[in-house]
C-alpha cells in the first residue's frame, strides 16, 4: 500500500464514503474540489493515481485532469462520476487523457481493481523512465570519459555547462531536469572528432593573473584568466592536486578550488599553508602575499591556437 491515491470531489459526504469503502485496501487521500486537488498534488505529490468527479463547480473533471496532466504527467488519471453523457466522456478522454471512466455507484471490488490497474500502469511508466535514464546516463558517462581522454578542456567545459544547466532547471522548476543535464554533458561530445590542437608548455602567468592573501593559516590564491576562452584551460591545468604538489614545500594541508562566476576566475584555498599565519609564523611571507606569484611560475600546457594573441 505504498502507492497513494487521491480522490477529488466537491461533495464531502462522497469523499467520506470513499474513505470508508477503501479503508485498509488502498492508501487514500482526498481533496474537496479541483482547486484543493491541485494544491494537494503540488504540495504532497506525487500520487500514483488521481480519481476525479466530473461535475464540480469551480472546474469540471476534464479541465481538472488536463491540469493534472500538465503538473504531474506520470500520474494515472481516472474519472468516477454519476454524469455519463457522451460529451463529458469525450472531453475527459481528450483533455484529461484518462485511464478509466467509472460510474457512480461503483462496486468496491471493481473500483479497487481499476485503481490497482492504474497503480500498475504508474509503476510501469516510472520503471521505463528510470530504465531510459539509467541507460542514457551510462552511455553518456562512457562518452564523457572518452572525451576526457581526447580533449580534457572540452570535458571541463561540459562539466561547467552541466552545473549551470542543473542550477537553471532547479531555479525555473523545469520538468525532466535529467534531459537538460544530459544535453549539457553531450554539448561537447562533437569535440571527439576534432583534430587535436598542438600544445605548448608555458608558465601559468602567460594565461592568468594572480593575487593572494591570508585568513589565519590559510592562503587564498585568486587566478583570473587573461581571456574568457582561457578559463577552461585554467580549470583543466590548475587542479588542487597540482597546486598541492607544486607548493608542497609550503602547503601542508588540503587544497580546494572554487569558481568565481562572472569574472573568468578561480579561487584556490590552501590550508595549513602559512606556518601558523600572522604573528604565529616565522616565515618571511607570513601573510601569503607572494603565494600567487610563486604559483604563476607553475608550467601549464596550453593549446597553441590560444597562445597566438597573447603578449609574448
Amino acid at each position: 500500500m505504498s502507492a497513494r491515491v487521491l480522490f477529488v470531489d466537491d461533495e464531502p459526504n462522497v469523499l467520506d464514503g470513499i474513505r470508508r469503502q477503501l479503508r485498509n485496501r488502498l492508501k487514500v487521500e482526498t481533496a474537496n474540489g479541483a482547486a484543493a486537488g491541485l494544491a494537494m498534488i503540488e504540495s504532497h505529490g506525487p500520487f500514483a493515481v488521481v480519481v476525479s468527479d466530473m461535475r464540480m463547480p469551480d472546474m469540471n473533471g476534464a479541465r481538472f485532469l488536463a491540469r493534472v496532466n500538465e503538473i504531474a504527467p506520470d500520474t494515472v488519471r481516472m474519472v468516477l462520476s454519476g454524469q455519463a453523457d457522451i460529451d463529458s466522456t469525450v472531453a475527459a478522454v481528450n483533455e484529461g487523457h484518462i485511464f478509466r471512466f467509472l460510474l457512480k455507484p461503483c462496486d468496491t471490488d471493481k473500483l479497487v481493481q481499476s485503481i490497482n490497474s492504474g497503480i500498475d500502469q504508474y509503476n510501469l511508466i516510472n520503471a521505463e523512465k528510470h530504465l531510459l535514464e539509467n541507460t542514457l546516463n551510462t552511455t553518456v558517462k562512457m562518452l564523457v570519459e572518452v572525451l576526457g581522454l581526447i580533449n580534457p578542456a572540452a570535458q571541463q567545459r561540459a562539466s561547467q555547462i552541466e552545473k549551470y544547466a542543473e542550477a537553471a532547471s532547479v531555479a525555473l522548476k523545469l520538468p525532466g531536469a535529467w534531459k537538460y543535464r544530459l544535453a549539457s554533458v553531450l554539448s561537447q561530445v562533437g569535440c571527439i572528432t576534432l583534430p587535436a590542437d598542438p600544445r605548448k608548455t608555458v608558465p601559468l602567468v602567460k594565461i592568468a593573473l594572480g593575487r593572494s592573501g591570508d585568513k589565519g593559516d590559510t592562503s587564498n590564491i585568486g587566478l583570473i584568466a587573461r581571456r574568457p576562452d582561457l578559463l577552461a584551460v585554467l580549470r583543466e591545468q590548475v587542479t588542487p592536486g597540482r597546486v598541492r604538489e607544486y607548493l608542497g614545500h609550503l602547503v601542508q594541508g588540503p587544497v580546494h578550488c572554487y569558481d568565481l562566476p562572472g569574472i573568468d576566475a578561480i579561487n584556490l584555498v590552501c590550508q595549513r599553508a602559512l606556518g601558523g599565519g600572522g604573528m604565529a609564523s616565522l616565515r618571511n611571507d607570513a601573510l601569503g602575499k607572494g603565494m600567487a606569484q610563486m604559483l604563476l611560475d607553475m608550467p601549464v600546457e596550453v593549446p597553441e591556437s590560444l597562445l597566438q594573441e597573447l603578449p609574448s
